[in-house]
């Protein structure tokens, strides 16, 4: 491995482990599985992170916040409808590699207590976002509980999720995608679907976000 900064090399084991959860899943990332991917040695995993239970608490902490970040991105310059249509839609768009990344995370949080603090933080703030989303869509007038509202949403977002990620086949992502967008348009009277038109101002503010 080429010369690093101990920051910089941080921020490297971290980026290949996140590479090992979206590729194989929470079980397989070990300290070695890390530094195979780095091609390095099992040794400098270790002198940055005491334990794999360590690494991947901090390694899913990050893949949360780069998701963050990224979606900040994304909805910069967009109305808060579609902003909120690309919240609730993104969850199920990939269906191998991030949906097995979030069943991965649920599972780690019923073995270490300390991973769940981590995991219930990201939900926290996930819910958060997505309150906040609800609420400035509903600003023109109607009234909407968006907290209870964020609650059902993500809780039926990440089930949806968790069974299209099980290898059983019980319901496929296209399904899952179907009965979420079943799901909110009850909610919020809105469709996943992105538009075809430039959503007019009164679109993006409407109680509905229609």
């Amino acid at each position: 491995m080429a010369y690093l900064s101990r920051a910089d090399r941080r921020a490297a084991i971290l980026e290949a482990a996140i590479a090992v959860m979206l590729r194989d899943g929470f079980a397989p990332l070990t300290t070695r599985a890390v530094a195979a991917e780095l091609h390095a040695a099992n040794g400098i995993i270790h002198h940055h992170f005491a334990s794999a239970q360590a690494l991947r608490r901090e390694a899913f902490a990050h893949f949360y916040a780069t998701e963050c970040t990224s979606f900040d991105d994304r909805c910069r310059d967009l109305p808060a409808a579609e902003a909120l249509r690309l919240f609730l839609a993104d969850p199920l768009t990939d269906t191998e590699r991030r949906m097995r990344l979030w069943v991965g995370a649920w599972n780690e949080a019923q073995q270490d207590a300390e991973f769940a603090v981590v995991y219930a933080a990201a939900l926290r703030d996930s819910h958060r976002r997505l309150a906040e989303l609800i609420g400035t869509c509903a600003a023109a007038g109607a009234r909407v509980d968006a907290d209870s509202v964020a609650w059902r949403l993500q809780a039926i977002g990440l089930g949806l999720a968790c069974i299209a990620a099980t290898p059983a086949g019980l319901l496929t992502p296209e399904a899952c995608r179907k009965l979420l967008a079943e799901t909110v348009r009850g909610e919020l009277g809105i469709e996943l679907e992105p538009r075809t038109e430039a959503p007019s101002r009164s679109a993006a503010v409407s109680p509905n976000c229609s």
